[in-house]
C-alpha cells in the first residue's frame, strides 16, 4: 500500500498510532472550516447537538467552552477516535453533558426529532449510502432544526493525490441537491479559501 493510499485509509477511518497523528493534523488543517461550521450553527444554551465524525473531539471541547449547549452527542466510526475524544472531553462526560459512541451514520442510536442541531465536517465523502444517510440526519432533527455540513469543493479536491476510490467528492450543487433530497431547505452556504483547500459550509433547515 502506497503512502497516499495509506493516508486516504486513515482519513476515512483513523486507527492506531497513525490515526491519532492524522487526527492532530486534521485539527490544524480543518480549523477554518470547523470554525465556520460552528459559527453557522448559531448555538444556543438550550440546544441538543449531534456531531457525525468527531475525530479526537477537539472541537467538541471548543463548543462547550464557547457556547455552553445543553447536550452534545457524537458518533464516530473509529474506536481509536472514540477513545481519544473521551479522554480529551472527560469532564463533559462526567457532567452528563456529552455522550461519545462508536457507530455509523447508517443507523443512529437516537429517537426521531431529538436534536436541535446536527453537524459534520469532512465526512460526507465516506458515507456508504448518501441518499439514505442524509435521511437519517433528517430523522433525528427536530422540525425547524439545522444541519450544517462542511466539505472540500470538488474543484480543489479532484486532483489531490490522497483522493481515491474511498472518496466521493461533490460540487456545491451536488451537495446541495443531496441535502435537499431528504426534505431540507438550504438556508446558506459559505466558502473558506485557503492554501490547503477550498472548503464549503452548507446550512440547511428541516421544515
Amino acid at each position: 500500500m502506497g503512502f497516499y493510499d495509506s493516508l486516504s485509509k486513515q482519513l476515512s477511518h483513523p486507527s492506531g498510532f497513525w490515526g491519532r497523528v492524522v487526527a492532530k493534523l486534521m485539527n490544524k488543517g480543518n480549523k477554518s472550516i470547523n470554525d465556520l461550521v460552528i459559527d453557522m450553527m448559531e448555538i444556543q444554551r438550550t440546544d441538543k447537538i449531534l456531531e457525525i465524525g468527531f475525530a479526537n473531539g477537539k472541537f467538541i471541547d471548543q463548543i462547550f467552552m464557547d457556547y455552553q449547549p445543553a447536550f452534545i452527542s457524537g458518533i464516530d466510526i473509529s474506536t481509536t477516535m472514540v477513545e481519544s475524544a473521551r479522554k480529551r472531553n472527560h469532564k463533559w462526560i462526567t457532567q452528563e453533558k456529552l455522550i461519545l459512541q462508536q457507530g455509523s451514520i447508517e443507523n443512529l442510536p437516537h429517537d426521531n426529532a431529538f436534536f436541535d442541531k446536527v453537524f459534520t465536517v469532512n465526512t460526507i465523502y465516506f458515507w456508504p449510502d448518501p441518499t439514505n444517510n442524509i435521511k437519517e440526519l433528517h430523522r433525528v432533527l427536530k422540525s425547524g432544526g439545522d444541519l450544517v455540513i462542511g466539505l472540500g469543493t470538488r474543484e480543489r479536491m479532484e486532483n489531490a493525490k490522497f483522493v481515491n476510490h474511498r472518496f466521493t467528492i461533490y460540487s456545491k450543487e451536488e451537495a446541495e441537491d443531496l441535502i435537499s433530497s431528504a426534505g431540507f431547505n438550504i438556508v446558506d452556504s459559505k466558502l473558506v479559501v485557503s492554501k490547503q483547500a477550498d472548503m464549503l459550509s452548507i446550512k440547511a433547515r428541516k421544515s
